[in-house]
């Protein structure tokens, strides 16, 4: 199971991990109803805990983003991956929204977990691959969500280019930075204080930055070439910080 993983910035105590899904065309009203503050059920605690109750870990932060047909889900968290997992298979609300979520999905073969074990592989198989993983200042803030689509055959040359990308530098606004790549999606998490074109306009004055979107140019799948990075931001259903109690109700 891919997780998500440090990229030589420092040391790291929270980290993000992306899962996505394929929804049906239109089904944008369903999907929000699912997550809002009416239909979710949110954990009673930001606590991650084992099959005995022991705290493994720390959910800081969730947030939800569809465009179009591409729903990512964004977990920003402290502890291991795989107990993150299995912490939230437990969660009685992350399972029926998950249910309900699949009547929704325009995938085949698409199954909803009824129980725990069930629940996990499907956590599992909708798991992005981290290329990116960077922390300027370890602290939870809002959370933007920049989405591209890939030609056949890019994820594996993204996450190259992205192996060579330093992103080196002290930037004001930008507090961390991640990206994930699964079935020709390519996902930027980029957390910040302030307006999003701002910190994305900080982010692209990083040393070397411009380079890697000229590269990452020729492997975008039409219509997306030539597109702005602010004009591919994904529209955010919900959002939920732990640490400042501002949000409203979002997947956890």
């Amino acid at each position: 199971m891919a997780g998500p993983a440090g990229d030589g910035g420092g040391p790291v105590s929270l980290r993000f991990a992306a899962l996505s899904y394929r929804v049906r065309a239109g089904a944008t009203d369903q999907v929000r109803r699912i997550f809002s503050p009416q239909g979710f059920q949110r954990a009673a605690s930001p606590a991650v805990v084992d099959a005995a109750g022991r705290e493994v870990g720390y959910m800081a932060a969730t947030a939800l983003f569809l465009k179009d047909t591409t729903m990512v889900r964004i977990s920003q968290y402290e502890g291991e991956f795989d107990d993150l997992g299995r912490h939230i298979a437990r969660l009685p609300g992350a399972r029926r929204a998950e249910e309900a979520l699949a009547g929704w999905l325009d995938e085949p073969g698409r199954r909803c977990g009824g129980t725990p074990d069930e629940f996990l592989a499907n956590f599992r198989r909708n798991t992005m691959t981290p290329v990116a993983n960077r922390t300027y200042q370890d602290r939870v803030s809002a959370i933007t969500a920049v989405h591209r689509r890939l030609r056949p055959g890019g994820d594996d040359r993204v996450c190259a280019l992205f192996a060579t990308e330093t992103g080196i530098g002290e930037p004001e606004r930008l507090h961390a930075v991640a990206a994930f790549v699964r079935d020709g999606d390519l996902v930027e998490v980029i957390q910040h204080e302030g307006e999003p074109a701002a910190a994305i306009e900080e982010l692209l004055a990083l040393p070397g930055r411009r380079d890697l979107e000229r590269e990452l140019s020729d492997l975008l799948a039409e219509p997306g070439r030539g597109k702005s990075l602010a004009t591919r931001v994904m529209p955010s259903i919900s959002q939920f910080s732990v640490a400042d109690r501002v949000g409203t109700a979002g997947g956890d």
